[in-house]
């Protein structure tokens, strides 16, 4: 069994007769018809211009829905929540450290929730901290390096890296993951639904691998290079010999598989290739 520890991951209760109908209001999935015996659903938080302010996963339990998200937007998520809950009668709490989050890839419990979080599917079991100690001491933790390669490897974006405020989530390939065109109105609808009829973004998540390492950060340019960037790597990691990236790609460049970049450490141009 494979143990991923998660527990720094901030945690919101939202319970009360409107609670569905109010998430249902706020987020990129549809939460109706959701039973808690579902797999958690990725969801995404936006402004009314569809530029992202979070990802959260969501399980719906029996007195209403568990959101957790990355610790770095405990507060501002949180906050932006609670700001639309005006007329509705629902109540968001935050339950950060309450309990703590062990992901595996086996059932841990019989009250383990089926998620996919890092491209293969799991089970997400929420422990008291006294519970989530005991069930770590002797478990093999996968590392921050073997868990970034793994979701490298799948094209899973990650806040902070891929996915960002100023991040639309079809840039980032959330479609199937994560947003619902089939539901009612939300924040930021608009403008995610007039980018489905348009068909394009103006830059899309992209999977590399590279000749050696490359640093985050660093621009893409075409192999022929007239000094214009086409792109930027957002993660790096090595995996069975390789160096794999995920980084944006603009539009115009959208057709090429060859690219080169420039290491901010070395100086070194490296050459990338699109994985497809």
């Amino acid at each position: 069994m494979r143990l991923i520890d998660l527990s720094d991951r901030c945690l919101f209760h939202l319970s009360g007769p409107d609670a569905e109908s109010y998430l249902n209001g706020q987020v990129t999935q549809d939460v109706r018809n959701f039973n808690p015996s579902d797999p958690a659903r990725w969801a995404c938080v936006c402004t009314a211009k569809g530029k992202m302010q979070g990802i959260v996963l969501i399980h719906r339990a029996k007195d209403g829905f568990l959101l957790d998200a990355p610790a770095e937007l405990r507060d501002s998520l949180f906050a932006r929540l609670d700001r639309y809950l005006i007329a509705d009668d629902a109540e968001l709490i935050d339950i950060t450290g309450e309990k703590l989050l062990l992901h595996s890839d086996e059932k841990i419990q019989a009250d383990s929730i089926r998620s996919n979080r890092f491209g293969f599917d799991g089970y997400d079991t929420w422990l008291s901290p006294n519970e989530f100690s005991a069930q770590t001491a002797d478990g093999p933790l996968l590392t921050e390096e073997e868990l970034e390669a793994e979701r490298i490897s799948a094209g899973v974006p990650r806040w902070g890296a891929e996915l960002t405020e100023d991040t639309l989530p079809p840039e980032a390939k959330l479609e199937a993951r994560a947003i619902s065109y089939h539901k009612g109105c939300y924040v930021g609808q608009e403008t995610i639904s007039r980018i489905k009829s348009v068909g394009r973004v103006n830059r899309l998540l992209t999977q590399f691998t590279a000749g050696s390492s490359v640093e985050p950060g660093v621009s893409i340019y075409l192999p022929v290079q007239d000094g214009k960037p086409v792109g930027e790597i957002t993660s790096v990691a090595e995996a069975d010999g390789q160096f794999i990236a995920l980084g944006y790609l603009s539009r115009k460049a959208a057709d090429a598989t060859d690219f080169v970049t420039t290491s901010g450490s070395n100086s070194a141009t490296i050459e990338l290739k699109v994985q497809r």
